[in-house]
């Protein structure tokens, strides 16, 4: 089989609609209303705090104030000593006035208590009323934790690779002349001195890189001294962003080296994988038809999805 087969092979085998192996759910609040846990607790306590202060900053009281100062410095260290409440309710309204919460993590100690106050009151004319009126609820919790499940750094498209490689013998090198093993390198992963040689010893131009603000490829693996350089995307919906990430990964497999042991390979999944390998509308239509013609004057590269990659590795390794 050579590339356009393989190419064709993963428009055959669509991505499952919901891959199980990028399940990252995590449950932070417990499974009913009766139980309770640290976060849970933590997050009573910032409501009530946030009624205190409302309280005290309608009767006028300001920052300098003891009563202000005191409810502060114990948000302040709920917010800094509480895994995951980031997921409140106050926490997320950080990003109604573009600030994150991870910006706030970066604040010296006194900052940080100038910054609460002012979005204190902020929070408690926009929101907090509401929210009492509603009802808060420990679910907002769970709700927010399952939307930064996709940016959770738990399992990834390198885990994934490294799963299909690794029961057909393949172990991480640190040295290129261990290269008569299955072996492969992560060079954005503590391996790009190894990265660095490897583009020396064969003379690598990776032209791709130089729009990409030198950006290294996610793994390089390989035996005997055949190498595949690999650019791995999981794309999910479609837009603007991911039109990006496409250009990205269809430049990739633009270009060959002048060495017909080195391969460029991209391993795309996801929802957008679907869309392009059926190619369902005119613009990915395009994207479809500018990847295959890539490929047909790059014989040495590869574009596959899930299916196409394991079926490539077993035919080529095993």
């Amino acid at each position: 089989m050579n590339n356009l087969d393989y190419f064709a092979l993963s428009a055959n085998h669509p991505e499952p609609i919901l891959d199980p192996f990028y399940e990252k759910g995590v449950v932070v609040i417990p499974p009913t209303a009766t139980e309770h846990n640290f976060l849970t607790d933590q997050n009573a306590r910032l409501v009530e705090l946030i009624s205190a202060f409302h309280v005290l900053d309608s009767h006028g009281q300001g920052r300098n104030d003891s009563a202000i100062n005191k409810i502060l410095v114990e948000i302040r260290d709920i917010l800094d000593n509480t895994p995951q409440i980031n997921y409140s309710a106050f926490s997320q309204f950080f990003m109604v006035y573009s600030f994150a919460y991870s910006s706030y993590s970066e604040l010296d100690a006194d900052a940080k208590l100038d910054f609460l106050f002012e979005m204190l009151k902020r929070f408690c004319f926009e929101r907090h009323l509401m929210y009492l009126s509603h009802g808060y609820s420990n679910s907002i919790l769970q709700v927010v934790s399952d939307n930064y499940s996709h940016k959770r750094n738990s399992k990834t498209s390198i885990d994934k690779v490294l799963a299909i490689l690794t029961p057909l013998g393949f172990i991480r090198i640190t040295n290129l002349d261990s290269s008569s093993e299955k072996g492969f390198f992560l060079p954005d992963k503590g391996d790009r001195g190894i990265f660095e040689t490897f583009r020396s010893r064969y003379s690598i131009e990776l032209r791709s890189a130089k729009t990409e603000q030198d950006k290294t490829p996610d793994i390089v693996f390989g035996i005997n001294q055949e190498w595949f350089v690999v650019e791995l995307k999981n794309i999910k919906g479609s837009g603007g962003g991911q039109d990006k990430q496409l250009t990205e990964i269809i430049n990739f497999v633009r270009y060959s080296e002048k060495r017909a042991n080195i391969h460029y390979l991209v391993f795309l999944d996801g929802d957008y994988a679907n869309r392009l390998f059926a190619h369902t509308s005119p613009k990915i239509q395009r994207q479809y038809d500018d990847v295959r013609a890539c490929l047909q004057n790059n014989p040495n590269n590869f574009f596959v999805n899930t299916a196409g990659f394991t079926q490539f590795v077993h035919d080529f390794f095993s």
